[in-house]
């Protein structure tokens, strides 16, 4: 005789409530004890909408962060000291006056002047390091060609008489496939018989009788720490 959760699943709505019983598994707790499961709502057989696929396929608008790289190094051994300005070649002309960009080692640089065009692919953006400790200056090893910068912020004076939007954008196909998880047991038929454990309570003029399946109780144990482990341990697939 084989015990298999999957043909149990009748109702995996359920299964929010079933977690709060294992307060052990934490992630259980937080996404199907948060009700994290959508179904149809509505009675009856159909109340769950099956999956034909292993695969989930899902379109999504997002917006990112632009990375501009720098296409010249820069060869002095101090570059910034004391507020001295330095002029940064970029490919493109992303920043402008009052942009904040972010080099690879989170150091920033402050646009104080219109970028000019030097050439194809060559923006010249002069810079001050932000801070307000005179003695510190660029790491020049994130200042080499090649290396990104990223746009952080932005600060104008007060009656500023303009500003600038950076419009980020892209669609993304996103793929998923879906994991299996399984729990099954198996126990003779002679001792099947003798399994039933039988409870029971009286109230007042009558009886009440519980019955316990230990063999379901393990195949959830097991199943739900599988999913519960797989959450936090397992790769993406």
């Amino acid at each position: 005789m084989v015990y298999d959760l999957s043909r149990k699943s009748d109702k995996p709505a359920k299964l929010g409530l079933v977690a709060t019983l294992y307060p052990d598994l934490a992630v259980n707790i937080l996404t199907d004890a948060l009700h994290n499961i959508f179904y149809n709502n509505k009675k009856g057989s159909n109340s769950f909408q099956p999956i034909n696929e292993m695969a989930i396929e899902w379109s999504i608008d997002v917006n990112y962060i632009h990375k501009v790289k720098i296409e010249q190094d820069i060869t002095s051994a101090t570059p910034g000291l004391n507020k001295e300005p330095i002029t940064l070649v970029l490919e493109s002309k992303y920043y402008d006056k009052g942009d904040t960009m972010a080099l690879e080692n989170g150091q920033q640089a402050f646009v104080i002047a219109p970028p000019v065009q030097r050439g194809p692919g060559k923006w010249e953006h002069v810079v001050i390091l932000v801070g307000n400790d005179y003695s510190k200056f660029f790491d020049v090893r994130f200042l080499k060609k090649g290396k990104y910068t990223r746009y952080r912020s932005n600060f104008h004076p007060e009656l500023s008489e303009r500003g600038y939007t950076k419009y980020t954008s892209n669609t993304e196909n996103h793929r998923n496939h879906m994991s299996r998880h399984r729990a099954s047991d198996v126990v003779s038929a002679d001792y099947k018989m003798k399994e039933a454990v039988y409870i029971e309570l009286a109230k007042k003029d009558k009886k009440e009788y519980y019955k316990l399946h230990q063999h379901e109780t393990d195949v959830l144990n097991s199943f739900l720490i599988a999913k519960n482990n797989a959450c936090i341990f397992s790769e993406t697939n």
